[in-house]
């Protein structure tokens, strides 16, 4: 079983992209735990403390990725996504 960060500004967002890969892929693959945070600043923080507990990071937007990324090892699972089902399917797909 895996466990995936949804990381995003907004909880509606968050829900969104975990309904959207939930109905591609089951319930019973994946475990979804959104983390939502208010200022970029607070991303760092987020991370750091949950890392070790995540198989894997989606990010809804282009902005928390980049603040995350240098804080990333190369063969962590971590992708930034628009609200397309076909991106989360391909990094689900490909990354896990």
């Amino acid at each position: 079983m895996f466990t995936i960060g949804v990381i995003s500004a907004s909880a509606a967002s968050a829900l969104h992209m975990i309904a959207v890969a939930e109905n591609m892929l089951g319930k019973k693959t994946y475990i979804y735990k959104p983390y939502i945070y208010k200022n970029l600043e607070e991303l760092k923080n987020i991370f750091k403390q949950h890392c070790v507990h995540i198989s894997g990071w989606l990010f809804t937007g282009p902005n928390p990725y980049y603040v995350v990324k240098k804080y990333l090892k190369p063969d962590y699972n971590a992708v930034c996504s628009t609200i397309s089902g076909n991106e989360i399917y391909k990094y689900l797909l490909e990354y896990l």
